[in-house]
């Protein structure tokens, strides 16, 4: 009985034509310019809810909520579909031949990747010391120049700053009072906007925890984030119909403002610098750029007779980013906000709407293949 071995060829790509090309470099500037903007708007809102209101920090988390909702959507019905698309075709192509379910191993390398970077940068950083948690305290805003002169010079006002730190894990639930002499209330009480140091009711804000906002996993989801634009850019610039085109761009447009927002809100919970946010925010919206105009190489690489090399790094690299951007949104966006006490239900929703939000789009704006 012979097994016949039949093989799968991509269908010639017709030469580019320049016209689309200047047409699709306008749009891919365009994006950049909007994405760019939409990302520092967030800057606005942080000033609106630095004033201290009840209702409009209320506001700020329910719109992180919903920034988290339409990241989550993103990874799982975005990124992950087309990482797994990709995985396979270059199989079919002849390249990995395992058994293995591939796609999914490499989004699950993507994630331990993140898991061990942040265990190495991490290291010991939560041992705190007395000035640390007061630099940490003046970083979140919550005290003055003057005060954390004095906090500093008086090392003894933490009595256990182990303690402190497992207090502040506990999300809500701790006493931040018991890791302070009844003095030190006194001094702390000049500046306890966010932090309540009665003893019937001492909890302390899950903003406190150090490592909720760090900036290491702040660059990372610049990082995933950065990576899945280069691959939006890059479905804009391997197209060649014009109706196709404009779909395409409009439907990026949106996505990518909603994105930028949502990338936008996180940089400033992250408390980076303004100049470095600002940079984050050039560097993901750059990256549609650099994927779009290498769509037109991309091309080239097809026409020159080699898709399915094209195929096999798209692939993998999109099903890293996947598993980057899992961990990102699943261990520092939802646990941080959905931790904090208070409009649960309400959360739930944003939540919820911020998933639907990309699932419309993906269903109004399906992908091209």
């Amino acid at each position: 009985m012979n097994n016949s071995t039949t093989t799968t060829t991509m269908a010639p790509v017709p030469p580019p034509n320049p016209m689309h090309d200047a047409l699709k470099a306008v749009l891919i500037l365009t994006l950049f310019f909007i994405s760019f903007l939409a990302s520092i708007l967030p800057f606005l809102i942080r000033k609106w809810a630095s004033d201290g209101s009840t209702r409009h920090i209320r506001v700020f988390s329910l719109l992180s909520v919903l920034g988290g909702g339409v990241f989550l959507s993103t990874c799982l019905l975005d990124l992950l579909p087309d990482a797994i698309k990709n995985v396979r075709q270059a199989q079919v192509h002849g390249y990995f031949n395992t058994v293995l379910p591939l796609s999914e191993l490499i989004v699950a390398l993507g994630f331990l990747f993140v898991l061990a970077v942040e265990q190495f940068c991490i290291g010991d950083s939560l041992n705190l010391s007395p000035c640390s948690v007061a630099l940490f305290l003046k970083e979140q805003e919550w005290i003055g120049d003057e005060t954390i002169d004095r906090l500093i010079s008086h090392e003894e006002v933490l009595a256990d700053p182990r303690d402190l730190r497992a207090h502040a894990h506990t999300y809500g639930h701790g006493k931040l009072a018991n890791c302070f002499t009844k003095s030190h209330k006194e001094l702390l009480q000049s500046f306890a906007v966010k932090v309540t140091l009665d003893d019937s009711t001492d909890e302390i804000d899950p903003h406190f925890d150090p490592s909720s906002h760090s900036t290491m996993r702040a660059a990372l989801l610049v990082m995933a984030l950065s990576l899945h634009a280069v691959f939006e850019g890059l479905s804009l610039g391997i197209m060649q119909d014009v109706n196709v085109i404009l779909q395409v761009f409009f439907a990026l447009l949106l996505h990518k403002s909603i994105i930028g927002f949502s990338l936008g809100l996180r940089l400033v919970q992250s408390k980076m610098r303004v100049f470095t946010v600002i940079i984050c925010c050039l560097i993901f919206t750059s990256q549609v750029i650099i994927g779009g105009f290498g769509g037109i190489a991309v091309l080239d690489l097809i026409s020159a007779g080699s898709p399915s090399k094209a195929v096999m790094i798209t692939g993998c690299a999109q099903a890293f980013a996947c598993g980057t951007f899992l961990y990102i949104t699943c261990f520092e966006i939802l646990p941080h906000e959905l931790g904090q006490p208070g409009l649960r239900l309400l959360k739930l929703v944003f939540l919820a709407v911020g998933f639907s939000i990309i699932a419309v789009m993906l269903e109004i704006f399906p992908d091209q293949d």
